[in-house]
């Protein structure tokens, strides 16, 4: 059901061409659902997949379709059965919708749900490239007024998601070497992240431009360079590559101590990748795959924020209805650290 009153947003209307900027339906909420007024929403390499149409949730949107899923907003309206929010209350939104009684549902991580009823904001059902959201109620975490909307949409995805991917995949401990491929959106959180639980960390990124950052962000050793130019004898207890770039992970593994973890936090979807399984035997080496995080994840990033051992980092914040510009950017690479975000 749509409401009568209409919003402006950006839609994907056919898999691979420019999102249009246009009017559609305010969304009305069902039960257990609240709407958001959106405030701000972060873009990601990931909306690229979907809007290209290559990404595998690909198949289950229906056209036409509203990117983006690092959202904050205000509760707007609220369905029946909804319980503890309130109108005008300010949220950020935790994007997987699990079906809350398979094992990983009920185990609090909805990201990994092994249900078909799977549904993810952005990637299957409308996100935050619009004025407002629908979304369940159970997926917000409240935030204060203290944090400004492009900080904050950040925390959903680039915070919350290395946050996942350090302790919880990889299990990182304070006095361990740990190297971070990339320091643009998801790399430049992922190493303060390291930085601030005493993680000795290593920033390998080529571009000159975005490591200016570093050394203002606690950040003092990095390699302005690719990964597979690293020194032979550089070796690492984690490898986190944010990029999803590397296609060859034999030069990469070698950097790795014995036991060591590879931990892939970001992916590629039409890159195949090779690495030698010799030496994966040979050093007892872990390769670990991860995906986003859950509500519990956000809630435990958001803290750090609160806290101040992370700074969100923001590359550029524009207009929603330039969405297509900032989407060519980040698709061209550029200088730019940190996240872009959309204003509606």
């Amino acid at each position: 059901m749509e409401g009568g009153f209409t919003m402006k947003a950006m839609l994907l209307e056919q898999f691979g061409q420019p999102l249009r900027y246009g009017e559609v339906p305010d969304p009305v909420p069902g039960y257990g659902e609240v709407v958001l007024d959106v405030e701000a929403c972060g873009v990601c390499h990931s909306d690229l997949k979907i809007i290209s149409g290559m990404h595998p949730n690909c198949a289950q949107i229906r056209l036409p379709f509203i990117p983006g899923h690092e959202v904050v907003g205000r509760v707007s309206a609220a369905g029946s059965g909804v319980n503890g929010w309130k109108i005008g209350e300010r949220a950020l939104v935790s994007i997987y919708m699990g079906c809350t009684t398979c094992d990983s549902c009920r185990a609090g991580m909805e990201q990994l749900c092994e249900s078909d009823e799977l549904q993810i904001i952005g990637f299957t059902e409308n996100g935050g490239y619009a004025q407002k959201m629908k979304v369940r109620a159970r997926n917000l975490v409240p935030i204060s007024d203290e944090i400004p909307a492009a900080e904050a949409a950040v925390i959903t995805d680039a915070v919350a998601t290395c946050w996942r991917a350090a302790f919880e995949a990889a299990n990182i401990k304070s006095g361990e070497k740990a190297l971070v491929i990339g320091f643009g959106g998801l790399g430049v959180h992922m190493a303060q992240i390291l930085n601030s639980c005493g993680v000795d960390v290593t920033v390998c990124e080529p571009c000159r431009e975005k490591v200016t950052i570093a050394g203002e962000l606690g950040l003092n050793q990095v390699f302005c360079g690719y990964a597979e130019d690293l020194p032979a004898d550089e070796t690492f207890h984690t490898i986190f590559d944010v990029t999803g770039k590397i296609t060859n992970y034999n030069g990469i593994l070698s950097h790795l101590k014995r036991r060591g973890k590879f931990v892939m936090v970001g992916y590629s979807v039409n890159s195949p990748s090779l690495f030698s399984s010799a030496a994966a035997h040979v050093n007892e080496l872990s390769l670990i795959g991860t995906r986003g995080h859950s509500v519990k994840n956000l809630k435990d990033a958001l803290k750090m924020v609160e806290m101040g051992k992370i700074k969100p980092i923001i590359g550029a914040v524009n207009s929603l209805e330039n969405a297509n510009e900032v989407l060519r950017q980040l698709n061209d690479g550029g200088h730019i650290c940190g996240r872009f975000v959309l204003i509606p």
